[in-house]
């Protein structure tokens, strides 16, 4: 396997299986999903032609928010020891940032030495690549910083519940629209004219507040 794929697929791979504490039947059906996932680590930072390619550009809110997610997860998840659910988050990231074309230094560099336990190998090249004198276990693992996790766009909130409204949920009451639409209920906006509401009001009712909420938002 190692001679196949790598010394650090097979570390992903087995860490991948499942929890620790719990005895696995051993089968290699699914190495080449990690192998691939590791490929794609290192086009995040290499154009098409195996070129090393890193943005100094600032990232975006987007950018930090996919990074900051999975900085979240993966610590909790190592203070668990639940390294299966963070070689899936770390999968879910590199897939979110190839989606964008995030190249970025900004992203690139927390997300290598967060993985650097997990695939040690791969993220000590690239960080060399990437002009680091020192080795990559000298640098601090990266703390998530909760206000990038925020949802502070009121118009993406509006999406949301524009989606919610259009799945064909039907909400009735306040204490029902507190719970489904729990990320927006800190708004004041959506506070005057639901949360504090008493009584039961209906889907017409939601159609046209959140009309008003638009207008009052620009």
């Amino acid at each position: 396997i190692v001679d196949t794929y790598g010394a650090d697929t097979l570390r992903l791979y087995e860490m991948f299986l499942g929890p620790l504490e719990l005895s696995k039947p051993w089968s290699t059906s699914g190495i080449d999903g990690v192998y691939k996932f590791l490929r794609k680590i290192r086009n995040l930072c290499h154009d098409t032609q195996g070129q090393l390619k890193v943005s100094e550009e600032k990232a975006n809110a987007q950018e930090l928010k996919i990074l900051h997610k999975m900085l979240r997860k993966v610590q909790q998840d190592i203070e668990n020891f639940s390294f299966n659910t963070s070689v899936s988050e770390f999968m879910i990231c590199t897939n979110e940032l190839s989606a964008v074309k995030c190249n970025k230094r900004e992203i690139i560099e927390p997300l290598l030495i967060a993985l650097a336990s997990f695939a040690p190998h791969v993220t000590e090249e690239l960080w060399e690549k990437l002009g680091h004198p020192e080795t990559i276990f000298n640098a601090r693992f990266p703390e998530h910083n909760p206000v990038y996790l925020k949802e502070n766009d009121f118009t993406d909130k509006l999406k949301k519940v524009d989606a919610i409204n259009a799945s064909g949920k039907k909400i009735y009451s306040p204490s029902e629209v507190n719970s489904t639409f729990g990320f927006i209920k800190e708004d004041l906006c959506f506070h005057e004219y639901h949360i504090s509401r008493p009584g039961k009001f209906s889907d017409a009712d939601l159609s046209r507040d959140f009309e008003a909420i638009r207008s009052l938002r620009g």
